[in-house]
């Protein structure tokens, strides 16, 4: 469970290729953000392949018993067209689906691996809760990586709950240091940085592997010697590093989100909420939900006074502003401030921008 980039895909393929190893027969799925509508998504990922390629005689062992309900699911004949179909979640698909992953995992021990589980279908998380009660006994591992529950998904209390099984190994990444920075460096990109340089990426991406991948990355290819001398550039790099992972995110953000989180990216942390509501136009009813979904999706780290979660972050949103949107915006911001009494400093900060 963490943050997006802080790992969770790399843990899960290491995990897979440790079970391949010890001849485990390993299953994989990832949720989709657009595919969470699908019921049994996640379910048919899984076994589908595997249903499809193994000979008929270990096709029909594998379905057989209580697993007979829900061979349907992953014939031409569909269950949702079939009138004797149980309903959609019920307990005879979710008993069948139990007993073809028993006896999958009898018949060759196996791992379940399941990337973005906070994207996963309804009925599939319905599953993997009845599941995951009755695995003891069973030569059967399931491994998934999501999100925080109260961040983006599908159905966060089916995950929480998954989550908080006593039975569960929660494995929580934490953000990487100066000195693992310098290994990636050095080992991924072949970069010899000093101490100053790792320092300021760390503070820069808030040790985000993702984004301390993608900022190294443009550092390799700009040829730019990773030092002190160019620290004081490491936040222009680091925004066309990440500016692709950061722009898909703004394409999954509400309208009224994404105009305050540019006025955020305008007049910078510590900026009072009202100050960057009035500069983004964002109606009084429409401030919270706006501020607590960037806050939930970790693009700020607290709401008011406003403060992104990376600096990274804030120089790539800067960035997705053209020259005339920034000189409009700046010279608002200096009004703003003004007449709402800030010191006039501040507001000499904005016009010394506009053009």
């Amino acid at each position: 469970e963490g943050s997006a980039g802080i790992g969770k895909t790399r843990l899960l393929a290491e995990a897979r290729a440790i079970a391949g190893s010890a001849g485990m027969r390993v299953l994989a799925a990832r949720g989709g953000e657009f595919e969470s509508e699908f019921a049994y998504g996640i379910v048919r990922q899984l076994f589908e392949p595997l249903l499809a390629s193994v000979a008929p005689d270990l096709r029909a062992e594998l379905l057989s018993g209580p697993a007979a309900l829900i061979e349907p699911l992953f014939g031409a004949r569909q269950l949702a067209a079939s009138e004797d179909a149980p309903a959609e979640g019920s307990f005879a698909i979710l008993h069948g689906l139990y007993w073809l992953a028993a006896n999958v995992a009898f018949d060759q021990p196996t791992l379940l691996a399941i990337d973005d589980l906070h994207w996963a279908d309804t009925p599939s998380l319905q599953w993997l809760l009845y599941l995951t009660r009755r695995l003891e006994g069973v030569p059967l591992l399931v491994a998934a990586g999501a999100r925080p529950p109260e961040g983006e998904g599908r159905n966060p209390t089916l995950v929480a709950e998954l989550i908080a099984d006593p039975e569960a190994a929660v494995i929580r990444p934490e953000p990487l240091g100066r000195a693992s920075i310098a290994v990636l460096a050095r080992e991924l990109h072949g970069l010899g940085p000093d101490e100053a340089f790792c320092a300021a990426l760390e503070t820069a991406t808030g040790g985000n592997p993702l984004f301390i991948g993608a900022v190294l990355d443009a550092v390799a290819r700009e040829g730019t010697s990773p030092t002190a001398e160019h620290v004081p550039r490491l936040l222009e790099i680091g925004a066309r590093g990440v500016s692709r992972i950061v722009g898909l995110r703004l394409t999954r953000l509400p309208k009224e989100a994404l105009a305050l989180l540019r006025a955020a990216s305008i007049l910078g942390d510590g900026t009072e909420l009202r100050h960057a509501a009035a500069l983004a136009g964002v109606e009084a009813s429409e401030l919270g939900p706006a501020a607590a979904t960037l806050v939930r999706l970790d693009l700020l780290r607290r709401e008011d006074p406003l403060e992104f979660f990376h600096p990274v972050v804030r120089s790539a949103v800067y960035e997705t502003l053209d020259v005339v949107e920034r000189d409009a915006a700046h010279r608002s911001a200096a009004e703003l401030l003004l007449q709402a009494g800030a010191p006039p400093e501040s507001a000499a900060g904005h016009l010394l921008r506009v053009a």
